[in-house]
């Protein structure tokens, strides 16, 4: 049987239509030491087809192989996938099988292909968005192939699928993934490949406004459980966004990046780091947010952006915002639909004929507290509301600059206009306001229209309340692992909780305790408040304690105690034979969670005024 050229592979006549094959890599790949292997390569990257799209569906081929080195005579499986990455379903026939695998060597010319023959047997498959396939009849060839390779050299591997989908003019396309290169290595040759390869990639190098951004790779032999971690920087070095991923062996990853996080055009590079190892690719943005949204309608924008003021959506050119009179939803008309709904009562402008705040005030603000004690207070105002708004609150000193501010809390998701008289109790994401440093402040309220201030002292009288014994925290953690620790609290008591940490880096960084509710961990604890000793929230490079103050109410609970990342059972007025596993909820899908990298060591070294027990593990 004759193994068919690259040339002829592309004219098959199958009825094949293309809707959208953008290829990603997921292994790193190794420099060819010949110029001529890289030439012939780049020559056929510019012939071939690599990216289609049809009717919002986006089909992805990646590769997949456990390692990028062999032994001459080792055996080894490229597993090759097609995803649908679009919004809608991609419903595709293609041929039996649905892959072609192609190796080259360094001087391009083919040293294995399979399979020698494709079949002209339709068969259908739907493919969901965020769904994969590898065909569905690979297992008649007794899966994908075994590849040997007896001449040492680098190679070159290519995974080749072809589909027809309905409503595209029939006609054949072979769409070939970029390149996946590995070395063969001769069987007394090694290589210093101590440490886990990297590969990242983009699925396209020019982005606009409607492209979805996909970053893939692999990691081939992680040795380690260490979270590999991908960062976007813009062309000023400055970080955009980042993610971790959990890995274990062989891990490959996919990440859709939202557009909405960058704010302006231009290039980008992706950072993929593992322990000491990395490697980055880059990626040009043809488009600013303003632009990204337009492309998208006010739904949408609704949605990936709770709580956006209505009058501040975007509509694509040529059309205009308005507002539904009966509920303020916004709404994008032509110019001319736009004039006549107003007229009618239907719609207003984008602009509300009334303040949105009638008044506004701080309310259950005192006039004085102790360094270091938390500063409870509420903002009522009356006015029209929009879920996932809260009034901005800032304190400052007698200098007029800024000590706190309660950014970036959002209460709601579903964005709700209406007109009523709410509240907001004051906090930013570590709880209520502390200020350790003596002095005068005042809180200033700021919430569309309207702005509301009030003064208070701050002295150094805290310590003098409490009882000589709560100086030290005198009784040692106890380090057991018989269950899961769980911290007690009485009624209406004060405790300590020493902290030790050690910071990894060369300069500061934050710290900080929290409180939430047991079965809300976005909710803090409303009876119970935290705050700490050291006259400000964050710790100097290498080793420091920390002590935390926690004070109950009068009010029994279940809460989750967090020095970082994954909160501790915390329990107040409870008996430690009371409690199990499941009374804990995130203890259940402890799985989870995905903690980023800590910038320092801690532990707890001592309390005051609580017990420590341990609840069985399930």
């Amino acid at each position: 049987m004759s193994v068919p050229s690259i040339s002829s592979v592309k004219t098959l006549h199958l009825s094949i239509i293309v809707i959208l094959i953008a290829s990603s890599i997921i292994v790193s790949q190794s420099v060819f030491a010949q110029q001529t292997a890289k030439e012939i390569l780049q020559e056929r990257d510019n012939a071939i087809k690599t990216g289609l799209a049809y009717n919002g569906t986006m089909l992805i081929v990646t590769q997949e192989i456990n390692k990028t080195e062999y032994k001459t005579g080792e055996k080894f499986s490229v597993i090759p996938h097609l995803i649908n990455a679009g919004n809608n379903v991609a419903t595709i026939t293609h041929g039996e099988p649905l892959f072609e695998i192609e190796v080259l060597d360094q001087n391009g010319d083919t040293s294995f292909i399979w399979p020698d023959a494709t079949a002209t047997v339709g068969i259908d498959e739907s493919l969901k968005p965020d769904m994969s396939t590898t065909g569905r009849w690979v297992s008649g060839y007794g899966g994908f192939p075994e590849i040997v390779l007896d001449k040492p050299g680098n190679y070159t591997v290519y995974s080749i699928a072809s589909i027809n989908s309905e409503g595209i003019p029939a006609h054949m396309e072979s769409i070939w993934s970029k390149p996946l290169e590995i070395a063969i290595l001769a069987e007394n040759q090694t290589t210093p490949n101590t440490s886990p390869a990297i590969s990242v990639t983009t699925n396209l190098q020019n982005y606009t406004a409607e492209d979805k951004i996909i970053i893939s790779g692999h990691i081939a032999n992680p040795n380690s459980k260490l979270p590999l971690v991908i960062k976007i920087f813009d062309s000023h070095h400055q970080e955009v966004i980042s993610k971790l991923f959990p890995l274990w062996s062989n891990e490959s990853y996919a990440w859709t990046v939202p557009p909405a996080a960058f704010y302006y055009s231009g290039n980008y590079t992706v950072l993929a780091q593992y322990g000491e190892n990395y490697t980055t690719s880059h990626f040009i943005l043809n488009f600013d947010i303003h632009q990204y949204l337009q492309s998208l309608s006010p739904l949408q924008q609704r949605k990936m952006f709770p709580g956006t003021l209505p009058q501040d959506f975007h509509c694509r050119g040529g059309f205009q915002l308005i507002l539904k009179a009966e509920d303020f939803t916004p709404a994008c008309v032509h110019p001319l639909a736009a004039t006549k709904l107003i007229m009618w009562g239907w719609a207003l402008g984008t602009t509300h004929p009334e303040p949105l705040i009638k008044n506004m005030s701080i309310v259950g603000l005192q006039q004085n507290y102790f360094a270091g004690q938390p500063i409870n207070a509420t903002v009522r105002y009356t006015g029209y509301e929009f879920g996932g708004i809260i009034p901005d609150v800032t304190i400052l000193d007698s200098n007029g600059t800024q000590v706190w501010n309660n950014c970036c809390i959002v209460h709601s998701e579903d964005p709700q206009l209406a007109f009523s008289t709410f509240t907001y109790v004051v906090a930013g994401p570590a709880g209520s306001p502390v200020i350790n440093k003596t002095g005068t402040y005042t809180m200033t309220v700021l919430l569309d229209n309207k702005t509301a201030q009030a003064s208070f002292t701050v002295t150094n009288q805290r310590n003098q309340t409490l009882p000589a014994s709560f100086e030290p925290c005198q009784d040692p953690y106890p380090q057991k692992y018989q269950g899961i620790p769980t911290l007690y609290m009485p009624l209406n008591s004060t405790g300590k909780i020493c902290v030790r940490y050690h910071n990894l880096n060369d300069f500061p960084v934050r710290i900080g305790i929290g409180i939430s509710e047991a079965n809300n961990l976005t909710q803090s604890a409303k009876d119970v408040s935290a705050w700490n000793d050291s006259g400000n929230n964050t710790i100097s490079a290498g080793d420091s304690t920390i002590v935390y103050w926690i004070k109950t109410g009068n009010h029994k609970g279940l809460y989750g105690l967090t020095i970082f990342c994954v909160p501790m059972p915390f329990a107040v007025g409870y008996e430690n034979s009371t409690l199990k596993q499941n009374d804990f909820p995130w203890l259940e899908n402890n799985n989870q969670w995905f903690c980023p990298a800590e910038p320092y060591d801690f532990h707890i070294d001592s309390t005051a005024g609580f017990k420590v027990g341990y609840i069985p593990v399930k």
